[in-house]
């Protein structure tokens, strides 16, 4: 299973636990024919808030406020601004028909959980067999709250054949830990859906009618992020996009395929970069393109030389040296680079003696090294005399910004 799924389980934890609009106990609101435009339904693609418990791989985004459209707050909307409810309205705007006779429609009110019902009152198909453009309808069993939540299909995947989950690729407004509903946003990911919740009571979709297009724009909205060496993608077509990388001097540096709706991490050493994507036509979609520009610095590795240590007096000096692949910056702060020294004294070793030789450790200690050649004067206990071999290591920390470096050496003393 790929990282980026998210068992039912852990999802209906982070489920928007507030989806009731302002609408209750009444038929359809007016106008019944409301139509989003392409702006109410571009999304912009923002980073994922960091330690909110998503599987790896979500992409995050928000839809910006129409205050000019039906659906906008507070001009008589049924679905505040950010909602789940709010979000599926706007891809679906067929729900709000207003096909049913009166009587019907009032026995319901507006919570995500009722969805099912209006939409079958509408004539709408409604069962557990998901498709995409579909609306997701949660009840409130399923997602373990009083309103129940909304999402959008996206795509549908392969059904697993060992357990018959079914893989899903949804779109969805307030999610909690990952969606703040007061800016509109929201987030797509994929999840692997069991079998078991796909029954009436449960989790149900509603289909849009037979011939019916995905949405009353032909733009797919794709939108591009760039940050951090990753690049993401949305977008309401599930074509596959062509990423074409340029560095700061216009020179192509790299080339990818990419699915939408997901997180590539592009590997690419620090610098600034323009990404530019663009997604071919489909039978419901035009072809559509983005591009994104971000600077960042990538982790680079620690070099690590040592020059031949010799012993003065009770003291071992060491010449180190920080290669030029270890940004100055990084140690010219004041700061410098952690590293840590060690020294091991190895017994019986050459002695010419029986027996295998010993060692233990005589000398550890993190110290700051600064970029560049330098030589440590490390202390010798008085245990380390006669014939002996000091085996000595040093190793820098890893961080945010340096991966692991490390050089050993040997010095024979006696």
């Amino acid at each position: 299973m790929s990282s980026r799924r998210l068992g039912l389980a852990v999802l209906l934890v982070l489920l928007c636990s507030a989806s009731l609009g302002t609408a209750v106990g009444r038929a359809d609101v007016t106008p019944q024919q409301w139509q989003p435009t392409t702006a109410d339904v571009t999304r912009t693609v923002r980073p994922c808030p960091p330690g909110a418990g998503a599987p790896a791989g979500t992409v995050c985004w928000s839809v910006a406020e129409d205050t000019s459209a039906w659906m906008a707050q507070p001009a008589g909307s049924p679905y505040p601004w950010g909602q789940c409810t709010y979000y599926a309205g706007l891809m679906r705007p067929d729900i709000f028909d207003n096909r049913a006779p009166s009587a019907v429609d009032q026995t319901y009110d507006w919570d995500a959980w009722t969805w099912a019902g209006h939409a079958q009152a509408e004539g709408l198909a409604v069962d557990g067999n998901p498709r995409p453009g579909d609306v997701m309808v949660y009840s409130r069993r399923a997602a373990g709250n009083d309103t129940g939540h909304v999402a959008i299909v996206e795509a549908v995947g392969a059904i697993d054949p060992a357990t018959g989950g079914q893989e899903l690729t949804i779109s969805e407004m307030n999610v909690e830990g990952l969606d703040d509903p007061s800016r509109g946003q929201g987030d797509t990911m994929t999840l692997d859906l069991p079998r078991s919740q796909l029954v009436p009571g449960m989790i149900q979709f509603i289909h849009r009618r037979p011939g019916a297009q995905w949405a009353t724009e032909a733009d797919p909205s794709l939108a591009v992020g760039l940050w951090g060496n990753r690049l993401a993608t949305v977008s309401q077509s599930a074509a596959p996009a062509t990423v074409v990388i340029t560095a700061s001097d216009a020179t192509v540096v790299k080339r990818l395929r990419v699915a939408p709706n997901g997180i590539a991490t592009l590997g690419l050493p620090s610098g600034t970069y323009r990404a530019c994507v663009s997604q071919a036509a489909t039978a419901l979609w035009d072809g559509a393109g983005g591009c994104a520009t971000a600077s960042w610095r990538a982790p680079v590795t620690a070099t690590v030389s040592l020059g031949r240590p010799h012993r003065s007096g009770r003291r071992l000096a060491l010449p180190v040296v920080l290669g030029p692949r270890l940004p100055l910056s990084l140690a010219a702060d004041g700061s410098g680079v952690v590293a840590e020294v060690r020294i091991e004294l190895q017994r019986g070793v050459g002695s010419g003696r029986a027996g295998a030789a010993s060692a233990r450790t005589v000398y550890t200690r993190a110290l700051r090294l600064r970029a560049g050649g330098q030589v440590l004067s490390l202390p010798l206990t008085g245990a380390v005399s006669g014939r002996a071999v000091l085996r000595v290591s040093v190793v820098v920390r890893p961080t945010s910004q340096i991966r692991v470096g490390s050089a050993q050496t040997t010095v024979r003393l006696g």
